[in-house]
């Protein structure tokens, strides 16, 4: 079939002998006319507007605006201190009157003397305090109760202990969350199926995220108390505090005490060591503090005066 606009041969005529293009381009120079807000010979959405200027007219209730409002210029109909939202209100009370259907404070907080406890709280609901509400709730009066201690013998270990849970004591309990089995050492190391217990499934996965989180911890924990990390390392290993150390430095001048140097030595992190303390090991009396070569080099001779003598005399 043979087109009557355009002259082509087409499978199929759609109306008035025309193919579909030519159909659809009637159509649309039908509906076009001049928009009566931008004076362009345009097709027309509604209103005697084109698509453009009806979009704006819907939008800022004027076909001519084109610059979109500042953002946060204008307040809140309902508290006025916030930038409006949605519906002319800020998030506050936009989110109150989706809930709600009003944008007024449906709930108001009391911080008051809780009637059991007589604590100045928050009340939560007839005139209770959050935690004797629970208590209410959950016994049935706000009275405070202590929770009985389960002291039982383990089935792990064997021991009259606090119970953590399933009859296995807060030790036991805290090893196998630790090192993923139950195991203790009683004449022999023996293993118990803490899934026959009813415990939890710990895999080795779970152990090494443990260890990891573990060791980050101290890691963290020693960055932040250097202090008391290194005073209770000198109470352990020498039994000097950390002002015996202080004092032991200024009287050396900060240098050391064989060689006269200041430490040059780093750690793995790129720091400056302190001066190492050096003792007798066969009285632990602290005779001073050495830098690393100095006291790697006390340790190889095994403090022996007779070894000493013996390289001197060797290099002389």
């Amino acid at each position: 079939m043979e087109c009557k606009e355009c002259g082509k041969e087409v499978n199929r005529i759609v109306a008035r002998g025309s193919c579909e293009r030519c159909y659809r381009t009637y159509i649309e120079a039908k509906k076009s006319a001049i928009c009566r807000s931008c004076s362009e010979y345009k097709p027309i959405k509604a209103r005697g507007l084109c698509n453009k200027c009806y979009v704006r007219w819907q939008r800022y209730g004027d076909p001519i605006r084109t610059v979109r409002p500042v953002k946060g210029a204008k307040r809140c109909s309902y508290c006025c201190e916030k930038p409006v939202h949605a519906k002319n209100l800020c998030k506050s009370c936009y989110a109150r009157y989706l809930q709600h259907g009003s944008p007024e404070r449906v709930k108001v907080k009391r911080i008051t003397e809780c009637e059991y406890c007589g604590k100045v709280k928050l009340i939560r609901a007839h005139g209770f305090c959050g935690a004797c509400y629970s208590r209410l709730l959950r016994y049935g009066t706000p009275e405070f109760r202590q929770r009985p201690t389960a002291i039982r013998e383990c089935v792990v270990c064997g021991k009259t202990r606090k119970i953590a849970s399933k009859n296995v004591c807060t030790i036991c309990y805290g090893r196998y969350f630790k090192t993923g089995k139950l195991s203790t050492v009683s004449g022999k190391y023996t293993h118990v199926d803490p899934i026959a217990l009813g415990l939890p499934k710990v895999t080795e996965k779970d152990v090494q995220k443990r260890r990891e989180l573990r060791n980050k911890a101290e890691r963290l924990s020693r960055k932040n108390n250097r202090k008391r990390f290194k005073s209770y390392e000198l109470k352990k290993s020498f039994g000097i505090t950390l002002e015996d150390y202080e004092n032991l430095l200024k009287n050396q001048n900060g240098v050391c005490a064989i060689c006269g140097n200041p430490e040059t030595a780093t750690t793995n992190g790129g720091e400056l060591r302190k001066l190492s303390v050096d003792h007798d090991h066969e009285t632990g009396e602290v005779r001073g503090l050495l830098c690393t070569n100095c006291n790697n080099g006390l340790g190889r001779f095994k403090d022996s005066p007779d070894l000493f003598q013996k390289a001197l005399n060797y290099l002389t």
